[in-house]
């Protein structure tokens, strides 16, 4: 019977809180039953459940399931929507994980040092050796505890550390490192039992190999010490300050790289939440050409920084804009007189345009200044 509307709004709604350089999705189909489609198939397959009951029969808010070991408190949530977002994240995983040979490297070793023992594993309600034998399924077996709950995710990794048990919380760091793109802040997300999700980006901070060693989430920051080949090998949680800090362009012609990572002038102002003392780099075009004859140039910030390339360190909530003044192109032309003043001028300014009144050409002729014209029309009689 195929997809009711509110199934279809979830996936909707979800796949707008993917980013999409994850995935190259671009179709979804739907099966009654479990089992392989024909060659050549669609990038994903939403599956059927218990021996050829269609889940789709079972209505969003009908039937949750619990995420997570006994470890940590139960976390539950909409069936429906985890199998969307397990499915979705196989994609994920076979589109963007796999092209990097980072990522990819990492996974590779992430299952090797897990191993056949499934408490190695933060999906360990599976039997011993399941990723060994089906190492597909890993990335996208952790995506359903990651969109559950996120942080309780992180919990049970810190969990699973304490009790001897290390890869858990490598599995965690390298799931945060997916969903930052390599940026200054990961994604947190949560689902609950009636199918509604919500995601917030949480800070991270990197080492000089561009490694996470820090999440910060609310109060908390959560620092990890890496071994040279990224394993993590302690973690300690502090309390701290977070401020948010917003950022824009006036007008908003200008894009703005904020730590390496370039926001579009439609995406202002961008807002984040940073730890206090931290230091963040910021940096917009002197000056941008939006068309012909206008132009803008940045004049500072509205703080007073003079330069388009700043660092800023965090002390407080704040609001940062780059201000940037409008100017316009006079251009002159004319084959007599020697005119002068053409060239940039702000807007409102006064432009002063001077020719010589009389040329002499030195054959009894001579050109006299009559005015000057914009396109066809007389504006001035005076040089």
């Amino acid at each position: 019977g195929g997809l009711i509307e509110r199934q279809k709004n979830f996936i909707y709604q979800f796949l707008r809180m993917v980013p999409k350089e994850l995935h190259n999705l671009r179709s979804i189909s739907v099966i009654d039953y479990l089992g392989e489609l024909p060659h050549p198939t669609p990038e994903i397959t939403l599956w059927g459940k218990d021996d050829g009951v269609n889940i789709f029969g079972f209505e969003i808010g009908a039937i949750s399931e619990n995420e997570f070991p006994e470890d940590v408190p139960a976390k539950y949530s909409d069936v429906f929507c985890i199998v969307v977002v397990h499915e979705v994240n196989h994609v994920v995983d076979a589109f963007y994980v796999s092209r990097n040979i980072t990522l990819r490297n990492r996974k590779t070793d992430l299952i090797k040092r897990a191993g056949n023992n499934h408490l190695n594993y933060l999906r360990s309600m599976f039997p011993d050796g399941f990723f060994i034998q089906y190492p597909q399924e890993f990335f996208a077996s952790i995506s359903n505890q990651w969109f559950s709950d996120s942080a309780q995710t992180l919990r049970l990794a810190l969990t699973r550390f304490d009790q001897g048990y290390k890869e858990p919380l490598n599995q965690f760091l390298f799931f945060a490192e997916v969903y930052s793109r390599g940026g200054p802040s990961t994604l947190f997300y949560s689902l609950d039992a009636e199918g509604k999700i919500q995601r917030r980006e949480v800070p991270v901070l990197r080492d000089e190999r561009g490694r996470i060693t820090a999440i910060i989430d609310g109060n908390k920051k959560y620092i990890f010490s890496l071994d040279q080949y990224g394993n993590v090998v302690s973690y300690s949680v502090t309390e701290h300050r977070l401020y948010e800090v917003s950022i824009d362009a006036q007008p908003r012609v200008a894009e703005i790289n904020v730590d390496g990572m370039q926001y579009a002038q439609n995406c202002l102002p961008v807002s984040f939440q940073w730890e206090e003392g931290s230091v963040h780099l910021l940096e917009v075009s002197a000056i941008v050409q939006l068309q012909p004859g206008i132009r803008y140039l940045f004049e500072r910030w509205n703080d007073g920084a003079p330069s388009a390339k700043r660092t800023v360190t965090v002390s407080g909530p704040t609001t940062l804009v780059a201000l940037y003044r409008v100017e316009y192109l006079v251009s002159i032309s004319s084959p007599y007189g020697n005119p002068s003043g053409g060239g940039w001028y702000r807007q409102g300014e006064v432009a002063s345009l001077c020719v010589q009144d009389v040329v002499n050409l030195g054959n009894g002729t001579r050109r006299v200044f009559y005015g000057w014209y914009e396109e066809v029309s007389l504006v001035i009689t005076k040089p």
